[in-house]
């Protein structure tokens, strides 16, 4: 298996995000609105792609959509942050929807004003 080089991002740069979404409804809307405020955005629909992308690039944040399948989820985090230790990994999810028994303080709502989404999570990659 190929490592990654541990690299910090400047703080100069605009941060970069990696969203995992199967359905990219969730992700689309979250993406418009990270674009709108300088986020550089990347969006893959598999954990084969995340992984890819996450190995190749740098990412000060990984956004997981949940669809329901949160052992999977907790699977690809875990990936994800053995891959890129220094990037945040947060959960995107409904406020119905299933929460992973994973840290709840990276959990962000999809149906949140976006004020509030970007607030959390700007506290997520200052963490």
């Amino acid at each position: 298996m190929r490592e990654k080089l541990i690299f910090a991002v400047a703080p100069n740069q605009a941060k970069r995000v990696l969203l995992v979404d199967t359905s990219r409804t969730d992700a689309r809307i979250c993406a418009e609105h990270l674009r709108r405020f300088g986020y550089l955005v990347d969006c893959v629909d598999t954990a084969g792609l995340a992984c890819s992308y996450t190995r190749n690039h740098r990412y000060n944040v990984i956004v997981i959509a949940l669809a329901g399948d949160t052992r999977s989820s907790e699977v690809l985090y875990r990936k994800l942050r053995r891959i890129s230790p220094d990037s945040a990994v947060a959960y995107l999810t409904r406020q119905d929807g299933p929460i992973p028994e994973l840290p709840c303080h990276n959990v962000l709502w999809s149906e949140e004003r976006p004020e509030y989404f970007l607030a959390r999570l700007e506290a997520i990659t200052a963490a």
